[in-house]
């Protein structure tokens, strides 16, 4: 009798261990599954976003060497209109997008909707360079009493602001 029943059970405990073996292995399988589309998706957002701001980078630079500088040169009091301003924000992040090549994967890889998306992105990453730019060349002004300014405090101010640079040559 226990030969029988060991004969039958036997074989019932192995198809079960193996059903519960292969949904474990499978639920971890598409565990791992997930976590590796997740770091792969990571990799190329993060690659996107790169190759993002090198192109943007790229293209500001490019503008502000050619097309900026003529149009100051050839404004009469020196000053930019606003509608020229846009006329070259437009062209700096045209010439931006023309430089990613296939904007498919980088949409698909930011997991964004659409193309519009894109340039909207890339029109931002575009404002917030020329203003880092602004800023790393401008930076603020110290606060000075408008109404009586002091030659001295801002002399002191500016002699401040000249020795706080880093010495290209000792670089």
């Amino acid at each position: 009798m226990k030969e029988q029943l060991t004969q039958t059970a036997v074989p019932l405990l192995v198809n079960a261990l193996v059903l519960v073996l292969s949904a474990l292995f499978a639920a971890l399988g598409r565990q791992l599954h997930a976590l590796v589309a997740a770091k792969v998706k990571g990799e190329k957002e993060r690659n996107a976003i790169f190759r993002i701001g090198e192109g943007v980078m790229t293209a500001v630079k490019a503008t502000e060497q050619t097309v900026l500088r003529e149009l100051k040169e050839a404004a009469k009091d020196g000053v930019i209109s606003d509608e020229d301003y846009r006329n070259i924000k437009r062209v700096t992040v045209s010439n931006a997008i023309v430089s990613f090549g296939d904007l498919t994967k980088l949409v698909e890889a930011l997991g964004l909707e659409h193309e519009v998306a894109l340039r909207q992105y890339v029109a931002d990453k575009v404002e917030a360079f020329v203003l880092d730019m602004k800023t790393r060349v401008f930076p603020p002004a110290a606060v000075v009493n408008v109404s009586a300014p002091n030659p001295e405090q801002i002399e002191r101010e500016i002699k401040n602001q000249v020795s706080m640079q880093v010495d290209p040559a000792g670089v």
